[in-house]
Parts: C-alpha cells; sequence; structure tokens
C-alpha cells in the first residue's frame, strides 16, 4: 500500500515537474472608425536604448501599419490631406530572468517587457501615445527534473502586438475627441 503512495507522488511530481506557467491577456485593436479620420506618413522607427528581445525593425513597422489599418482610423497618405500627421516610433525590450530554489524544488521566470512609443505630429501639435506590455512564464523543477523559463518568438510576438495594440487604442480615442 505504501508503495502505491509513493509511486502517486512520484508521477505528480513528475507532472508538475513538466508544468508551465504563462500569463498572458491579449489585447485587441478597437476598430472604432468606419473612414479613416487621420492621415499619416511614417517618418522612423527608432530601437531604443535596450534590446534584449532582439525584435527587428522590419516586425515592429509591419505589426504597427497592420494595427493602423486594423483600427479603421488611420490611413497612409501624403502631407496635402486634412489631419495629417508624421508619425515616428521609438520601442525597446527588456528581458527579466529570476530564479529561487535548490535541488528539491527550483523555480525559475522569465518576463518580456516591451515598450513602444508613438509621436504623431504636424505643424500645429505633438501628440505622444506610450504603452508597455508585458509578459511572464514561470516554470518548476522537482528533483531537477523540469526545464528552465524561457520565452518562444511567439511569446515575443504576442507581447509586441499587446504594445502596438494598446498604444494604438490611446491614440484613436485621442485623436477620436
Amino acid at each position: 500500500m505504501l508503495k502505491y503512495y509513493f509511486t502517486a507522488a512520484l508521477v505528480g511530481i513528475f507532472l508538475t515537474a513538466c508544468a508551465k506557467k504563462q500569463e498572458f491577456l491579449p489585447i485587441t485593436i478597437q476598430k472604432t472608425c468606419q473612414t479613416p479620420i487621420v492621415s499619416y506618413q511614417l517618418e522612423s522607427i527608432e530601437i531604443g536604448k535596450f534590446n534584449d528581445l532582439k525584435i527587428p525593425q522590419k516586425q515592429v513597422l509591419s505589426q504597427l501599419e497592420n494595427a493602423l489599418q486594423a483600427s479603421g482610423c488611420f490611413i497612409k497618405a501624403n502631407s496635402n490631406t486634412p489631419r495629417y500627421y508624421n508619425l515616428q516610433s521609438v520601442y525597446g525590450s527588456v528581458i527579466l530572468q529570476t530564479a529561487q530554489g535548490g535541488f528539491w524544488q527550483y523555480t525559475s521566470q522569465s518576463t518580456a517587457i516591451i515598450e513602444i512609443r508613438l509621436a504623431f505630429s504636424n505643424d500645429n501639435e505633438t501628440r505622444f501615445y506610450n504603452s508597455k506590455a508585458f509578459l511572464e512564464n514561470t516554470a518548476n523543477k522537482f528533483l531537477g527534473i523540469g526545464s528552465n523559463s524561457t520565452l518562444d518568438s511567439t511569446h515575443i510576438q504576442l507581447t509586441l502586438n499587446n504594445a502596438i495594440h494598446s498604444a494604438i487604442n490611446k491614440a484613436t480615442q485621442d485623436l477620436l475627441k
């Protein structure tokens, strides 16, 4: 009988050791405009002081343009249109990794933080919209069995989407006023 309890406990430990915890809530673009209200020309996308996740500018550019189009409020145009803005963007990313425990139980955690700043400017004004997105991934090891916490390209993509979508939603709400 004791043998069965011991076996059940070991199976439970092995199953738990492989478990990973990810906390993620996706942010979607709020499509609030039936027709575009702002025309823009993308002037620049710059990498900030840190880019630990090594996110390429082309990836940010593609996702930013897709999000602007998905909102329904923005259209790429030249400076001859009303409500025209030059758009500049700066982004950065940081990875925070922590670990605690020992041989019996070990927990590692990876946190991705991506921040983006959009600046819409014309001759009369400049409007800034900042956003920051986080993703935490936690993994546990028991008796040395299990894996360390990692962030893969899917995690990074989802976190970047959240940062961009949040900034675009803020810009949309403000420019609709």
